[in-house]
């Protein structure tokens, strides 16, 4: 969360929304992650996964992603 407010400026960030992310590639960058990664109906919450992989990506660091695809779908599973 400390990455969002440093990018966005805010000090309270309760539900960060991809409106918040100034950076227009990452802006971009996120919707697509939201979307193909972790597509659920609602791409305009900003997740903590998702936090980690913009990091990783402004950083070039090299990460496989599927820890994190692998939780969202159990939680997607366990919700049903």
């Amino acid at each position: 969360m400390q990455v969002l407010q440093e990018k966005t400026g805010q000090t309270k960030c309760d539900a960060p929304r991809t409106i918040d992310i100034h950076n227009p590639t990452l802006r971009f960058i996120h919707c697509w992650l939201a979307i193909t990664l972790f597509s659920r109906a609602d791409a305009r919450i900003v997740k903590i996964n998702e936090l980690k992989l913009l990091y990783v990506v402004v950083r070039k660091v090299r990460v496989s992603p599927v820890v994190y695809m692998i939780n969202q779908w159990l939680g997607v599973f366990l919700l049903v």
